[in-house]
């Protein structure tokens, strides 16, 4: 029963992984709840925006709660619950606070998305030597994983990262485009 916690909506003792962790405190509804299992806080999401009506007559403008300059309408995300149907800040103060918090810690989303961890990213480049796996170009590189597995295979540069998607990450597939590709290349250099 240790590793178990009991939710407080549907009184169910389930296993912590079924519960939101408090670090994650976007993950938490308005009141603060982390002892609703992730069952029950997304149900009561999930009624709270079916239950939610935006408003009737939509404001041509707003001011932003970050700059203070009021923008148009347009110029702000919508985010529904609130009393306008648009998010507080404008789009250029949420962008703006987006690449701070990314440059103050660059493995927080790769964390989060592939389980990497701090430092995980930069290893994996160095052992690469900061060049695609397949094309062994300088670009950009972008983490490539097995979207079955969740498993990290290594860094690649868009394009290849792409190719790889857009055949179904089939090595079959990539073996015969390699094929015909070697096939054509007379027609290519004719």
């Amino acid at each position: 029963m240790a590793d178990q916690k009991r939710c407080t909506k549907c009184s169910e003792a389930k296993p912590r992984s079924d519960f939101y962790s408090q670090s994650r405190s976007w993950k938490r509804p308005l009141g603060g709840v982390v002892s609703w299992c992730k069952a029950c806080y997304r149900a009561d999401m999930r009624r709270r925006r079916a239950q939610w009506k935006p408003p009737t007559t939509p404001p041509t403008e707003k001011q932003c709660g970050r700059c203070g300059e009021k923008r148009p309408a347009s110029s702000f995300g919508r985010l529904i619950g609130t009393s306008t149907g648009l998010h507080s800040w404008c789009n250029r103060c949420l962008a703006a606070a987006a690449r701070r918090r990314r440059e103050a810690n660059p493995d927080h989303w790769r964390a989060i998305k592939y389980g990497m961890k701090r430092g995980e990213y930069a290893a994996l480049a160095e052992a690469q030597h900061h060049v695609c796996a397949i094309c062994l170009n300088t670009r950009k590189l972008v983490v490539d994983h097995c979207h079955a597995t969740g498993v990290v295979r290594g860094l690649l540069c868009k394009p290849c990262n792409s190719a790889i998607g857009f055949l179904g990450e089939s090595a079959e597939a990539c073996r015969a485009a390699a094929m015909y590709l070697r096939r054509t290349a007379a027609k290519r250099t004719a």
